[in-house]
């Protein structure tokens, strides 16, 4: 099966977006970041979206881009959305001027395993942004 990925205006896609983020995160745990930043749609052949992702500025460091959502259901999974959601992301932090993607994971070994292999490698930064147990991930663009 094939996909396509784009960028879209959250503005035009709100209830596609609003609805995927409630099916996959607690907002307790992550609160929703609105319409800030920029957006994909992964999509089927059909044109049903399948997926999507978030990247924004980090509201720490001017030269870093932060993944901040993204999540793909479960019929559409293995076909590596995920690797090409952080692939779209990185070239927009790239076009940005961006020199670095930070992200943050918690309890999510498959996401974990997908930074890894997109080259991200864990640290742990000096202001810590999510959860006590939450694990960081960074890169260079």
């Amino acid at each position: 099966m094939k996909f396509t990925v784009r960028e879209v205006q959250f503005e035009d896609e709100a209830p596609i977006i609003i609805a995927l983020d409630s099916e996959f995160f607690d907002p307790v745990d992550a609160p929703f970041p609105g319409g800030k930043g920029y957006w994909w749609l992964a999509r089927n052949e059909s044109g049903d979206v399948v997926g999507y992702a978030n990247l924004r500025q980090s509201h720490k460091w001017s030269d870093c881009g932060f993944l901040a959502r993204a999540a793909v259901i479960e019929s559409a999974r293995g076909n590596r959305l995920h690797q090409r959601l952080i692939a779209v992301r990185s070239a927009k932090a790239k076009r940005l001027g961006w020199n670095y993607l930070i992200t943050n994971t918690y309890r999510n070994p498959k996401s974990v395993n997908t930074l890894i292999r997109c080259g991200f490698k864990s640290y742990i930064p000096a202001y810590k942004w999510a959860t006590s147990d939450a694990q960081y991930w960074r890169r260079k663009v």
